[in-house]
């Protein structure tokens, strides 16, 4: 249901600011859930919807497309990408 309501938010070509916050709660929970039924529409999602903590997660998401998403919305702001080292294992972080 979560999916749905994205897929109808993404049919707007324009940005509905009142869903910033919604949309971006929807992406983290269908990202926990590893749910990959919607990931075109939330890679196409973070350039009007996307924020810093939303690109981070795309980009450890490990679904490629929501990866590549997190790189472009990245570059495009003039953020770089590091790996912190997390417990044991590595986490990528856009810098500022």
């Amino acid at each position: 249901m979560l999916g749905d309501a994205l897929a109808a938010i993404w049919l707007f070509s324009d940005v509905q600011r009142e869903a910033v916050t919604s949309v971006r709660q929807v992406c983290l929970r269908l990202i926990r859930r590893g749910d990959e039924a919607h990931s075109s529409e939330m890679a196409d999602l973070l350039e009007g919807y996307g924020d810093k903590t939303l690109a981070d997660a795309y980009l450890n998401s490990g679904q490629p497309d929501l990866e590549a998403a997190a790189r472009k919305w990245a570059r495009r702001r003039g953020y770089t990408i590091g790996t912190d080292a997390v417990s044991h294992h590595a986490m990528r972080r856009i810098l500022g």
